[in-house]
């Protein structure tokens, strides 16, 4: 009785199911145990290395870091917490742990480095979405340009290019001031 009402705890359907494979388990580890002689043949002699390199696969299987697909309309920035809606602009930070921040804008990614998150000393790659549609770049070898005309989702209003001739060539539309990372981020 809490207050006025009467609350009730019991197990839905998904606590259930993990009690039910709970059962199961238990009556697994207890048949094998029960066949003893059996477990301790498949620890020994061919099937140990079988096991060592199915142990090592299994282990390096849940260790991926790295770069990390941008899901937009699902994904959010982690210093504006707005969603990704445009392709053309964005970054992510790869801290030496392995965490991956990502950013809707390169003005997010930057003041997000001014603050500290992810602090200079942990930050294992910087990397943006290049205008064009190519694969990540590495922000020290983007080609940046400014522009109003960019409309980016947090109004940095930075583009980042693979190369300067598709840079340049989007000054020409844009009318806008190229520059570098280091001029941007020191």
């Amino acid at each position: 009785q809490l207050l006025n009402f009467g609350a009730y705890s019991i197990p839905d359907l998904g606590g259930w199911i993990f009690v039910a494979v709970g059962v199961v388990l238990v009556g697994v580890a207890v048949l094998e145990w029960r066949k003893g002689h059996k477990v301790r043949r498949l620890y020994s002699g061919a099937g140990a290395p079988v096991l060592v390199a199915l142990a090592v696969v299994v282990a390096l299987s849940s260790c991926g870091s790295g770069l990390q697909a941008i899901r937009y309309g699902q994904d959010n920035c982690d210093f504006c917490k707005m969603a990704f809606t445009d392709r053309h602009f964005g970054g992510e930070v790869i801290s030496k742990k392995g965490k991956v921040y990502k950013f809707d804008d390169v003005h997010c990614l930057v003041t997000s480095l001014k603050t500290g998150v992810p602090a200079a000393g942990d930050v294992a790659g910087i990397y943006l979405v290049d205008y064009n549609g190519g694969p990540w770049i590495k922000a020290a070898d983007a080609f940046l340009l400014y522009s109003e005309n960019f409309h980016t989702p947090m109004n940095g209003n930075i583009a980042a290019f693979a190369d300067a001739a598709a840079r340049d060539a989007q000054i020409i539309h844009s009318e806008g001031k190229a520059f570098t990372w280091k001029e941007l981020y020191p």
